[in-house]
């Protein structure tokens, strides 16, 4: 008998202890994609915008918007390869040979991830657009240098803005090891 109350309270603490997460997740992760998929069976309105309504002809336009998704994936290997070329080397020499500097290393690793993802975007805007970089070559006299919405600056953005989270699992993997 005491045994099962001994389970029962077991159960009710793991479920009370999981609440929080599973409402976050339902929150966070389930309630957006359901608005999604809501929004999907509706229409464009003639100013823009969403009306509702049950439809399938955006699923029969998909063929029409396949670009997007091509170009989506193509980015994210790039970007992910492009990382990985990076942030391996940077890990290892982290994990085996930074010694005393390890942590001031780490530190440079992840101060950047305390800006926002927004801000360190626009930065690079800033840099890559008509006032950074290329007004610096254009007065030097190298000629006009176009770099934003290049499939370069796209790249760049990527793996600045990922690195830092290939750099420290693997960081973490390796010393491990």
């Amino acid at each position: 008998e005491q045994g099962r109350r001994l389970e029962l309270v077991a159960r009710r603490a793991r479920a009370l202890l999981l609440l929080p997460a599973g409402l976050w997740y339902a929150l966070l992760l389930v309630a957006p994609l359901l608005v999604l998929l809501v929004f999907s069976f509706g229409t464009r309105g003639p100013n823009g915008g969403y009306v509702p309504g049950f439809t399938l002809d955006q699923y029969g336009e998909i063929h029409t918007r396949i670009t997007p998704f091509v170009n989506t994936v193509w980015y994210a290997t790039l970007g992910t390869i492009a990382c990985l070329i990076v942030a391996y080397p940077l890990a290892y020499y982290l994990a085996t040979r930074a010694g005393r500097r390890k942590f001031i290393l780490l530190a440079l690793v992840v101060v950047p991830l305390w800006t926002s993802f927004l801000i360190r975007t626009y930065a690079w805007m800033f840099i890559l657009g008509s006032n950074g970089f290329p007004k610096i070559w254009d007065e030097l006299g190298l000629g006009r240098l176009v770099l934003l919405n290049t499939p370069f600056a796209i790249t760049l953005g990527i793996v600045y803005n990922y690195l830092p989270l290939m750099i420290l699992p693997l960081f973490v993997n390796l010393e491990r090891l």
